[in-house]
This record gives structure tokens, sequence and C-alpha cells, in this order.
């Protein structure tokens, strides 16, 4: 910025230059204002540029932070995402191995119903042969008390009664 006085002209630099002492004409004067507000215009447009760079410089920091800050929740929800597989795979496994146990199991049980079925039935055929065992048995005690009885002389040609129960 520089400001004329008569006959010096002292720059911003403070340096002081001698010039010849003139007098201002109405012109001059004129011309003095319109450049000193331009000056002045441009003084406020370099502030207002210096303010909007740094405006912009903290917008571009800010986004920096925000780009990092969201790439770090990507690395955490990938991180999530892998726990969650790997637990997803962990419960996959115990449910294939339910699935199989229960395979397992029924098989078993039909097995297990098929011998029940099998011993059920051996028992039966056994209590039938234990009947028939005991009947022949009865009949056979039967015929030997009777042939007991007739050597003894009890039999139905002496006249003595004789017990067809087996009893004597």
């Amino acid at each position: 910025m520089s400001v004329r006085t008569t006959g010096t002209t002292v720059s911003s630099a403070g340096s002081a230059m001698t010039a010849p002492a003139r007098q201002m004409t109405n012109d001059d004067k004129e011309l003095e204002k319109m450049i000193l507000r331009e000056e002045k215009e441009e003084d406020r447009h370099v502030q207002h540029a210096l303010k909007d760079l740094q405006s912009a410089q903290k917008a571009g920091n800010r986004s920096v932070k925000a780009a990092d800050k969201a790439m770090h929740l990507v690395d955490k929800a990938h991180t999530t995402e892998h726990k969650t597989a790997k637990a997803l795979s962990k419960a996959t496994s115990k449910h294939d191995d339910a699935v199989s146990g229960i395979g397992n199991a029924e098989r078993n049980l039909g097995i297990k119903q098929r011998h029940q079925t099998q011993l059920e039935e051996d028992v039966e055929k056994k209590k039938i042969m234990l009947e028939q065992t005991q009947k022949l048995k009865d009949q056979h005690d039967n015929v030997r008390n009777a042939k007991r009885a007739e050597m003894l002389g009890y039999g139905p040609n002496s006249g003595s009664p004789v017990n067809t129960d087996g009893t004597a």
C-alpha cells in the first residue's frame, strides 16, 4: 500500500522515494481513490480466497478422517462377518451331527424293537412249548401212575379206585 503526500511517496515497504513536488488535481484524487478502492477490494478478495482455501483444507482433512473411519468400519464389518460365518459353520456342523445322531438313534431303536419283538415271540413259543411239555408230562405221569397202580394191584381190574389226576 502506498500513500502519497506532497513531494514524497511512502511505499508499503517503508522506503521513501523522493519525487518532484506537484499539486494533485481532482482527477488525480479520483484516480487515487479508485486505486485505493481496487486495492482494498483485492485485499478482501485475497482474504476471502484464503478463508476459502483454509475451509477447503479443513474439509479435505475431515474427508480423509471420515474415509479412514469408514475403512476401519469396513474392516470391523469384515471381522464380524468372518466371526459370524465361523459361528454359522460351527452351528451347521452341530446341526448335521444332531441330524446324524437322530438317524443313528432311530436305526438303533428299530434294531432294538425288532430284537424285542423276536424275544417276545421266543417267549411265547417257549410258553407254548412249556405248556405242551407240562401236558405231556402230566399224561406220562398218569400213565406211569396207572402202571404203578396196576403193578401194585390197585388198577381197574382189581376193583380199587385209581385217581386220574396223578395222585395216589
